[in-house]
């Protein structure tokens, strides 16, 4: 996916464009007193760690103010875009919730693969800058879209098998049996750390 192309979507969902155009606010919490959009990061709270919070915290003679912005968790994220690309919102959350735990700032396969769905250097990632990967809509736009085209193409086929052609896991099958029952627990209105 071009990075235009993704940033058109982003619009679309109505991602602050600030959010876009300055990404590492993603992966950096402030060291300096903040007042700028800029500084803007994910907080995730421990009592529910699949909320994206972010916040902004502002440092004026030794007082310091944090005020929480009005945005969306990243469960929310993943079910507005399921939507946007007509396929099971649970399927979606399952394997947001498989590949980080909804965690935005997830690095894995030894610091290849980055954010919600784990977005490959080399695969789906594609031309898109890896800061980039650490916003949520941008990370569900790419990966949600792919998961999108095989679902359209093979809509009989079981979820669970859909997620692992996407994913491309090292286990396909022990994979798609976790997605399926995820998407079970799901179904059933668990939430994810019943999972």
């Amino acid at each position: 996916m071009k990075i235009k192309h993704v940033l058109q979507l982003a619009s679309a969902f109505g991602v602050p464009t600030s959010f876009v155009s300055i990404p590492s606010w993603f992966r950096t919490a402030p060291q300096a007193p903040v007042v700028s959009i800029s500084n803007v990061k994910p907080s995730i709270k421990s009592s529910n760690v699949y909320d994206w919070t972010p916040s902004t915290t502002t440092t004026v003679e030794s007082t310091t103010t944090t005020t929480t912005a009005a945005y969306p968790s990243v469960q929310t994220v993943i079910s507005q875009i399921a939507t946007y690309y007509q396929i099971p919102t649970c399927l979606a959350l399952a394997m947001g919730w498989e590949e980080s735990k909804w965690n935005v700032n997830e690095v894995g396969d030894n610091g290849t693969s980055y954010g919600i769905y784990q977005l490959h250097v080399g695969g789906e990632l594609g031309n898109i800058p890896i800061s980039l990967a650490y916003n949520p809509w941008i990370n569900a736009l790419i990966s949600l879209g792919h998961v999108s085209n095989i679902y359209h193409g093979n809509p009989h086929q079981d979820l669970g098998s859909i997620a692992a052609q996407a994913q491309r896991p090292y286990n396909p099958v022990a994979y798609a049996n976790a997605i399926d029952t995820y998407i079970t627990k799901c179904n059933a209105g668990l939430p994810p750390t019943q999972w």
